[in-house]
């Protein structure tokens, strides 16, 4: 006999207002993280139980058309801001740190019923703060959902779902259960399974850093060594959190560099997708004017690039960035600058120096309790049946209870939780920022080019770069960006043939042990294909019936 279920209905608010001038800004949020869960529920046993509708903006729903078993819901940009509303970026402001005025609550309360009049949802996920969704739908699960601190590669994507907010802000479950999570109990097995992780973490980074030694310099002349990373101030991620009146990353630098006393060196990073974001000239004045101002031309040629840092230095200062988190995984100390007060040794700039002396604190239950409650895993997440149980049992404490600390509980047991993450560790770093300067690539390539010439690559490379790096002058910094990662498609593309012909030249030589190696190696960085697979099998053959001294050939294909 077939069960009946009352239909559950979820709700995708990707924010549909346009920022930064650009219609596509939040494309991800829909191709990747919307769709990628209702594809998931659709294959559970509960599948009928959903039903699905996504809030998205006129150019998105142009672009994608018809979703299958989603209704789709278009809000206009002349509806999302009237004149009383304000601009987008305050707007985003103001719901993240609940300073918005009776009217723009109320305004975006009938906004919404308006809309969803037809559609009354039982969950609601968000990518956004949107305080007036819970205004306007009181029995509706709310959702934030985003990627957590850990994303970039060696660690593996992991998001998060929180019923109270964004995980780095002051309304997130984080911070209001803060005491609870502080005081979770360790068991030896659970603190064993987190050591070896953190270990195997910081084990990958090391090995793999593009910056070992780098600072060594700079821990010789200074006392201690603070890494600041910089996040992009055109957000309510800096904004909201930020105490201080900045309107710009140069105003928040030069204010940092102020109050950190000149024996401790600020190590500063800015994000990836900053192209260039302080001219050389400017550089070269903070070093002259701020002598603990440190800043290296390669910091911007990889990705995660904090990631690495980290290793090298003894506090990180900052708001708003996953580094603040991964602190965490190294037992670093911690100074904050905005919400994250409940990970943090300290939130105020005077007290640097007082912090860099005392004692670590243990936060490893802090750690424990995100990485097997709060953030989910592809592998659970995009479980059908994880998933449906999760949004199911989700919807019915939240009715039945509200909001505990008991809302999450253990994804699994630690040793499969634990495995998963272990598993989940990439080591093919590090990778090279597809949008590194057209200056750092040109100089490599003037630098190369005398070796090289007449080699015609080399003119491919450079006018790839100057067209990517047109668009991006331009303002179209997502042409750019297709530009420049197709760019290194091909560049690793050349790389795999270079690569897999040296090997056949060491087969041809005899020297079969340097050929694998060669063969093993391409296979790590993701050059899968069937040729090179092929190409190791039969040396891995050869190898076992021939001798060092017989010539070998194997086909390249």
């Amino acid at each position: 006999m077939k069960l009946e279920y009352s239909k559950t209905k979820i709700l995708f608010y990707i924010e549909p207002r346009i920022d930064l001038g650009n219609p596509y800004l939040r494309e991800w949020w829909l191709n990747h993280f919307t769709l990628d869960i209702i594809n998931t529920l659709k294959k559970s046993d509960s599948a009928e139980r959903f039903e699905y509708c996504i809030t998205i903006n006129e150019p998105l729903a142009q672009k994608y058309g018809i979703i299958d078993d989603a209704i789709i819901k278009i809000l206009p940009q002349k509806e999302l801001f009237p004149l009383l509303i304000g601009d987008a970026v305050e707007l985003s402001i103001a719901w993240y740190k609940e300073t918005y005025t009776d009217g723009q609550m109320s305004y975006y309360v009938a906004l919404m019923r308006k809309y969803f009049s037809d559609f009354v949802p039982d969950i609601i996920i968000t990518f956004t703060p949107a305080p007036f969704l819970r205004k306007a739908f009181p029995d509706s699960l709310i959702l934030h959902h985003e990627v957590s601190f850990l994303s970039e590669p060696p660690y593996p994507w992991v998001p998060y779902l929180d019923p109270l907010g964004m995980y780095f802000g002051h309304s997130s479950f984080m911070n209001k259960f803060r005491n609870e999570i502080k005081e979770i109990p360790f068991t030896t097995a659970q603190l064993d399974y987190l050591s070896k992780f953190k270990g195997t973490c910081q084990s990958i980074i090391r090995n793999k850093s593009p910056y070992d030694g780098l600072l060594n310099p700079q821990k010789e002349k200074f006392d201690h060594l603070v890494l600041l990373p910089l996040v992009g101030v055109n957000h309510y991620g800096f904004h909201g959190p930020c105490k201080l009146n900045i309107k710009n990353e140069y105003q928040f630098l030069v204010h940092i560099l102020e109050q950190i006393p000149q024996n401790i060196g600020v190590v500063v990073t800015y994000p990836p997708q900053l192209l260039n974001p302080c001219s050389n000239e400017t550089i070269a004045f903070l070093e002259r004017q701020y002598p603990h101002f440190i800043y290296h031309e390669d910091f911007g040629k990889y990705l995660g690039v904090s990631q690495y840092l980290l290793a090298y230095v003894d506090m990180v200062v900052g708001l708003g960035s996953s580094i603040c988190f991964q602190t965490l995984l190294w037992d670093k100390k911690f100074l904050d600058l905005g919400d994250m007060d409940f990970i943090a040794d300290a939130s105020d700039l005077d007290a640097v120096e007082e912090v860099l002396k005392r004692d670590r604190q243990n936060k490893d239950n802090i750690l424990y309790w995100m990485l097997t409650r709060y953030t989910i895993q592809k592998s659970y997440l995009y479980n059908p049946e994880w998933l449906s149980k999760f949004f199911i049992n989700s919807l019915d404490k939240f009715r039945n209870g509200g909001i505990t600390f008991d809302f999450f509980e253990p994804i699994d047991s630690d040793e499969k939780i634990f495995e998963s993450f272990m598993n989940g560790l990439d080591g093919n770093i590090p990778r090279l920022n597809p949008l590194v300067s057209y200056s750092r690539l040109k100089k490599f390539y003037d630098d190369f080019k005398p070796k090289c010439d007449g080699f015609h690559v080399f003119q491919f490379l450079e006018d790839m770069i100057s067209k990517g790096v047109d668009a991006v002058v331009a303002g179209k910094r997502n042409e750019g960006f297709s530009i420049f990662s197709e760019m290194l498609e091909r560049v690793n593309n050349i790389k795999g043939t270079l690569m897999n012909n040296m090997a056949i030249i060491h087969i041809n030589e005899g020297r079969l042990d340097e050929a694998e190696q060669i063969f093993n190696a391409l296979i790590n960085e993701g050059f899968n294909i069937d040729a090179i697979r092929e190409n190791l099998q039969k040396l891995q053959h050869l190898k076992n019936k021939i001798t060092q001294t017989t010539p070998c050939v194997a086909e390249n294909k």
